[in-house]
């Protein structure tokens, strides 16, 4: 999904966590992270990317996806009410994809 698609998305599930994977175009995951819904944290990383003061992993990763026309794909993981199971979710999803 896109960046616009995953903000109406965490709209409707305002007071609540969510965890969420950035991918590549491709499909394969880069990034994993948690969030509340009352910010999009989410949206933060394509961001730090632009302002080009950041240079880790995920920012390059960003930067390329860019340089070749595409955009980066979405997914909203699962959503939360309490934050221990949304920090739980993420370590899970770290687990299968990796940091």
């Amino acid at each position: 999904m896109t960046l616009q698609e995953a903000k109406k998305l965490i709209l409707k599930h305002k007071g609540m966590y969510y965890t969420y994977i950035l991918k590549r175009p491709s499909g394969i995951p880069f990034y994993v992270g948690k969030g509340f819904c009352r910010r999009f944290r989410i949206a933060e990383h394509e961001l730090e990317a632009l302002k080009g003061k950041k240079s880790d992993y995920k920012t390059n990763v960003i930067r390329q996806i860019w340089e070749t026309g595409n955009h980066v794909d979405y997914t909203i993981e699962g959503f939360f009410v309490h934050e221990g199971e949304a920090f739980q979710c993420e370590k899970d999803l770290i687990k299968r994809y990796g940091r």
